[in-house]
């Protein structure tokens, strides 16, 4: 099983409303490497993960016991006979129609 920390952290982020520059400035790192982070170019020691869980504040047990909401996936028609389009949120699906793109 593997653990995507930088979904996991942009999900916990994004839920209490803190951008990735308020999050940095609260736990004293760069906001590059919160976004190295959470688009999973860097993973953090557990010392840095530590203090970037303190400015939310959660701790690493909480962190590890959420799952964050995973997209749905939707299959609908297209207009034109024998094509499929995939939607991966319902604010996608909702702007097609039954004659393509609103």
């Amino acid at each position: 099983m593997s653990i995507d920390v930088g979904e996991r952290l942009r999900f916990v982020r994004a839920r209490n409303k803190i951008s990735q520059r308020e999050l940095a400035k609260r736990s004293g790192v760069t906001n590059s490497t919160i976004s190295l982070i959470e688009s999973n170019h860097m993973n953090p020691s557990v010392g840095a993960l530590k203090r970037i869980l303190d400015g939310i504040p959660m701790g690493m047990a909480e962190f590890f016991a959420l799952e964050p909401d995973r997209p749905r996936k939707a299959f609908y028609r297209s207009a034109t006979p024998g094509a499929f389009r995939w939607f991966t949120t319902a604010k996608k699906a909702a702007s097609f129609s039954r004659a393509g793109w609103k």
